[in-house]
């Protein structure tokens, strides 16, 4: 940037960038679930003062990401049934993934699914899948979105004293 003006910091973010916000931050919403977050935020004062905001400062987006970032992460097991509900049975060749993913639900297109596949695997390995190769849940799981075990993690929080008498924080995998 070649200027000479001193930056207006206001600490607001435009509400068009909020689908990117919360991709950055790991949780990929839906097209629809971002329309949803955008439509509460430009309308969240609207019923008191008939103004509408197309802004969005920390606070709020704090507080919207808690409200709709699921607790959970996505398991085997979603991806499982969410894939048996889109096909015929458990596995279909990857062409008629492709095929279900471009008319099916929220529809994407060539491009959106180019792009998608260049962040999950890295440029140009999404023409080394073979449009004949059978993809069932699992391997999709593991080989697309790069799953590493069927094995849900248990975690354990442990807050307690040590012999010193200091507070000690101790997370277990």
């Amino acid at each position: 940037e070649d200027t000479m003006e001193e930056r207006k910091i206001t600490g607001l973010v435009p509400l068009k960038e909020l689908p990117n916000l919360v991709r950055a931050l790991g949780y990929y919403p839906s097209e629809e679930e971002c329309a949803n977050m955008i439509a509460e935020v430009y309308y969240a004062n609207f019923t008191e003062t008939g103004e509408t905001c197309d802004t969005i400062d920390l606070d709020t987006f704090i507080k919207l990401y808690i409200n709709h970032k699921p607790v959970f992460g996505t398991s085997k097991a979603e991806i499982a049934e969410a894939f048996d509900s889109i096909g015929k049975g458990s596995h279909m060749s990857w062409a008629k993934l492709v095929e279900l993913l471009k008319e099916k639900g929220e529809v994407m297109t060539e491009d959106d699914l180019k792009n998608i596949m260049k962040a999950l695997l890295g440029k140009g390995a999404e023409d080394e899948i073979n449009p004949t190769e059978i993809m069932t849940a699992e391997k999709f799981s593991d080989k697309i979105l790069g799953f590493d075990e069927d094995v849900e993690e248990e975690k354990d929080l442990d807050i307690g004293l040590d012999e010193t008498g200091v507070t000690g924080l101790s997370l277990a995998v």
